[in-house]
């Protein structure tokens, strides 16, 4: 049996108990005083609480309108090329302070034949003087006199341009000039004349033919420059020295004892001397990335981005392959160490564990058990 003692310290609150002080109570009497604690004052309580409840007022429910904020996305940024198609040609060319007459005729100067063949001469020779000659001269407006004379100077390059031009015109006077033999009849006079215009005319003709053939030759000889045709010409030479060092470097590769070995054990080997292991390779891929640089830097690319930690310890490791070896299996050996001694510090503390004279202790379920001892509940709650 309990007694039940007063508390001053919590007052009325344990007067207001149903048991009477010094009042002898079982324990079946204290939990159904805990289970049933007054349900009249609960019901008191409750009516009052009810009593007291203010007059419902209607509520009035506003409604809230959903403001949708405008995602204002960033301007795509668009190619200057392609805005400059979409605006009026003319609108750009007034920005920019271009002449429409003067780009109208640049065009039309840059497909025409002629101005290319001179802007290729000048390239060549510079001096622009015998091509504008040769390409703007008619020699079908020249004179057979004048053809002949400038031709008879030639014989005579060799003295300055008077002298030679004298001597010219004293010769053809000599040889194409009709003058009246008045040793001779009418008709020989006659026909002397027809002889020297017929030797005139047979002249001039000959030297009015050299003089176009001479021209058109050296027209010829002008090609103008293309500019596609010289860029492809460029490209071409590039390849094909690109080519050849591809081909020499192939040829390399296949000679290597390296890669023979390589085929033969399919395994390379890393580290050094005792420090050295061997790890199983695909030979043939090896190769491929050997040859192919583009397969190789396919290994960096991850979904369509640069794998720039990938092609950062790679380029690292060529750096300094026997540096990064050594260091990983230094780094393999601390790891074994490390496992090791806590190995054994586990194995030390289960070994102390087990020799610890120290009996663990006994939990009140497990003294029950054990031992059967009898324990009062004024003993377990500490009265």
């Amino acid at each position: 049996m309990f007694r039940k003692f007063f508390d001053p310290q919590e007052g009325e609150s344990k007067a207001e108990s149903k048991f009477e002080l010094g009042e002898e109570i079982s324990l079946q009497d204290v939990f159904n005083s805990q289970a049933d604690p007054h349900p009249n004052d609960v019901e008191e309580k409750v009516e009052e609480k009810t009593e007291e409840k203010p007059e419902e007022k209607p509520v009035v429910v506003e409604e809230k309108k959903e403001v949708v904020e405008e995602k204002v996305e960033a301007p795509t940024p668009q190619d200057w090329k392609e805005i400059i198609k979409k605006q009026d040609l003319k609108e750009v060319h007034s920005l920019l302070g271009i002449d429409e007459e003067a780009l109208k005729l640049s065009k039309d100067l840059a497909q025409d034949e002629f101005v290319k063949k001179l802007v290729a001469y000048r390239q060549t020779n510079g001096n622009l003087t015998p091509f504008i000659e040769a390409a703007t001269r008619d020699w079908d407006k020249v004179s057979q006199e004048q053809l002949i004379i400038d031709d008879l100077k030639k014989q005579y390059s060799a003295l300055s341009s008077e002298k030679a031009e004298k001597l010219a015109k004293s010769d053809f006077n000599q040889r194409f000039t009709y003058k009246e033999d008045v040793s001779l009849s009418d008709e020989e006079n006659q026909e002397l004349a027809e002889l020297t215009a017929l030797r005139l005319e047979s002249e001039g003709a000959r030297i009015r033919n050299l003089r176009k053939t001479e021209q058109q030759n050296f027209l010829d000889s002008v090609k103008p420059i293309d500019r596609n045709a010289e860029i492809e010409s460029v490209i071409a030479q590039r390849n094909a020295e690109a080519q050849k060092e591809v081909d020499e470097f192939k040829k390399s590769v296949d000679s290597d004892p390296f890669f023979a070995k390589l085929f033969a054990e399919k395994k390379l080997t890393f580290g050094d001397k005792e420090n050295s292991f061997n790890q199983t390779v695909n030979p043939d891929t090896i190769k491929e990335q050997t040859l192919d640089t583009n397969k190789f830097f396919g290994l960096f690319w991850d979904n369509g981005k640069f794998n720039s930690a990938k092609w950062a310890k790679v380029a690292a490791y060529a750096n300094d392959i026997d540096g990064i070896d050594n260091a990983k299996i230094n780094h393999g050996r601390s790891l074994g160490t490390k496992q090791i001694v806590e190995g054994e510090l586990e194995n030390s503390k289960e070994k102390t564990d087990q020799s610890s004279k120290t009996p663990p202790k006994k939990s009140l379920a497990k003294a029950f058990a054990d031992e059967g001892q009898q324990i009062t509940l004024q003993e377990m709650i500490g009265g």
